[in-house]
C-alpha cells in the first residue's frame, strides 16, 4: 500500500466515524438529483459555446436546465483554485497526493448538486464531468508510482462515488481543427495538451476511459464541425430522447 493511500484510508475512516456519531442526515442520495447531461470534447471542441446554444434550444420545450462546472464556489472550490494558482507546486502536490484533487471535486459537486436539487431544476448540462476529472488525475496516479493499471485502478476506486451522468455528449473534431480554434482563440499561457501531441495523448486518453464504461454511461459521439446551429440541432437529436416527460 503506498503512503498515500494509507493517509486516504485514514482521512476516510476518520470521516466515516465522525458522521456515524453526528446527528446530520445523509446528505448524499443520487436518486434525488436531476439527470445530467456531461459535455466533453478535446480544447477547441465548442463545449461551452454549444452548452449555451442547446440550452436555449430546449429550454422552451423542457425548462431552464441548471448549468454546472467544477471548481464552483464551496469552500473546497476555493481550495482547489488557490492551488490551480500554482501549478508548478501543484503539479508535485499531485504527485504526493494525487486523491486530494478527484475528491475534494466531488465534494464541490455534491455540494452544487444540493442546491440545484433545491431550486427545482428539472435537468442539468455540465461541462466536463466524470471523464475530465478521470483524465485529468489519471497521470497524477502513474506519477505517484504505480503502474497504469494500478493507476487506473486507483482513480476508478476514488471516483466511484462520483455521479454518473444520463449520458454524455463527445464534441467530435479533428485535431487540425482543434488546433484551429485553439490558435483562434490566443489564450495565454499556451498548455501542453493544447499543442498536437497533446492532443493526441488526450483523444487517446478519452478513447480509454469511454472503454471502461461502455454499456454504463450512454456516449454520444456528435461532429463539432459545421454551422454552430447544426452542431447545436444535432446534440439535440441526441438529447431529446432522454427529456421525454420532462417540463
Amino acid at each position: 500500500m503506498t503512503a498515500y493511500r494509507k493517509e486516504l484510508d485514514i482521512l476516510l475512516s476518520m470521516c466515516a466515524s465522525l458522521h456515524e456519531k453526528s446527528t446530520s442526515p445523509k446528505l448524499i442520495n443520487k436518486e434525488q438529483f436531476p439527470p445530467i447531461f456531461t459535455f466533453e470534447g478535446l480544447a477547441g471542441s465548442g463545449k461551452s459555446t454549444q452548452i449555451k446554444l442547446v440550452t436555449e434550444k430546449l429550454e422552451q420545450e423542457y425548462g431552464k436546465p441548471a448549468y454546472l462546472e467544477v471548481p464552483n464556489h464551496s469552500g473546497v472550490a476555493k481550495v482547489l483554485r488557490t492551488l490551480y494558482q500554482d501549478q508548478k507546486n501543484y503539479t508535485k502536490l499531485q504527485e504526493e497526493v494525487p486523491w486530494l484533487n478527484p475528491l475534494f471535486v466531488m465534494v464541490d459537486l455534491y455540494t452544487k448538486l444540493q442546491q440545484i436539487t433545491e431550486e427545482g431544476y428539472n435537468y442539468i448540462f455540465m461541462s466536463r464531468g466524470l471523464f475530465s476529472t478521470l483524465y485529468y488525475n489519471l497521470e497524477a496516479f502513474e506519477r505517484a508510482g504505480n503502474t497504469p493499471k494500478e493507476a487506473w485502478d486507483e482513480i476508478y476506486f476514488l471516483c466511484t462515488e462520483f455521479i454518473r451522468p444520463k449520458a454524455t455528449i463527445f464534441l467530435d473534431i479533428p485535431i487540425e481543427t482543434a488546433l484551429l480554434r485553439i490558435e483562434q482563440r490566443n489564450r495565454l499561457p499556451k498548455r501542453e495538451s493544447d499543442t498536437e501531441e497533446g492532443l493526441q495523448r488526450s483523444l487517446k486518453s478519452f478513447q480509454m476511459i469511454f472503454e471502461q464504461f461502455s454499456g454504463e454511461v450512454p456516449i454520444h459521439y456528435v461532429s463539432g464541425v459545421g454551422a454552430e446551429m447544426d452542431v447545436t440541432k444535432r446534440i439535440c437529436n441526441e438529447i431529446k430522447p432522454y427529456l421525454r416527460g420532462i417540463k
